[in-house]
């Protein structure tokens, strides 16, 4: 995992609490990002003002992967690995690919064969674009 490029270094979000960072260098979805605090907490335990801007992050960041054109859907998701650090997961669902839906995206973005890496990542730029402007 490593941080989302566009912005220096990488890609905060919400007064530099929360961060954006790309999931893997070989995208197959046309997206997979997550969202975490910069912070060491999970959900029970952030700290207020974390909390107060999540949502409007949530929403910013899916916005931004929508925004890329020829994305069916944005599945968002919390998945509780016993990890105690929070992450979101953004996997961008493409169009036409309605075998990926709900829980299964996760599956097919093990199987698909990888992107070209000059399209993920001008992707990846477009989105912090619309992450900082």
């Amino acid at each position: 995992m490593r941080r989302l490029r566009g912005a220096g270094r990488g890609v905060p979000v919400d007064k530099r609490r929360l961060a954006v960072e790309e999931h893997r260098r070989a995208q197959r979805l046309p997206l997979v990002l997550l969202l975490e605090p910069r912070v060491h907490a999970d959900l029970h335990d952030l700290p207020t003002p974390v909390r107060a801007g999540m949502g409007e992050v949530l929403c910013r960041v899916e916005a931004a992967l929508t925004s890329l054109g020829g994305i069916a859907r944005v599945h968002v998701s919390r998945i509780g690995d016993g990890a105690e650090h929070l992450h979101w997961w953004f996997m961008a669902r493409p169009l036409g690919l309605v075998q990926a839906r709900g829980s299964f995206a996760v599956e097919w973005d093990d199987v698909l064969p990888p992107r070209p890496k000059d399209e993920w990542q001008a992707d990846l730029r477009r989105v912090a674009a619309a992450l900082i402007g």
